[in-house]
C-alpha cells in the first residue's frame, strides 16, 4: 500500500475532505468527489482519519476544481494528524 491520499475542496460555505487508499495513478475527480468518498466537514474527516493506522502516510494535494481551505482548517487537519501518529505531507 502507498499510504492514504487526501483531497479538498469548497461547496459554498461547506468544505469537502475524501480520503483514498494510494496507488501508483492519479485519482480520477469521480472517484475523488464520489458520494461514498466524501466526508462533509473537519468532523468527518477526524472520524475516516481515526481509522488510519498510526506511522501512515497521508499525502493532501490539490488539482484542477479541488483546493485548500484556510490556514485554520490546515492546522486542525495537520493536529488531527499529529495526534493520531498520521505522516501529513501537504503538496500545494
Amino acid at each position: 500500500m502507498k499510504g492514504y491520499e487526501l483531497y479538498s475542496w469548497q461547496d459554498g460555505d461547506q468544505w469537502y475532505f475524501s480520503v483514498l487508499i494510494g496507488t501508483n495513478r492519479d485519482k480520477t475527480l469521480d472517484e475523488i468527489r464520489s458520494p461514498g468518498s466524501t466526508l462533509k466537514g473537519v468532523d468527518a474527516l477526524r472520524g475516516a482519519l481515526e481509522t488510519i493506522p498510526t506511522r501512515q502516510y497521508v499525502t493532501w494535494s490539490s488539482r484542477s476544481t479541488l483546493s485548500f481551505p484556510s490556514d485554520d482548517v490546515i492546522g486542525q487537519v495537520k493536529q488531527i494528524c499529529k495526534d493520531r501518529g498520521l505522516l501529513l505531507s501537504i503538496v500545494k
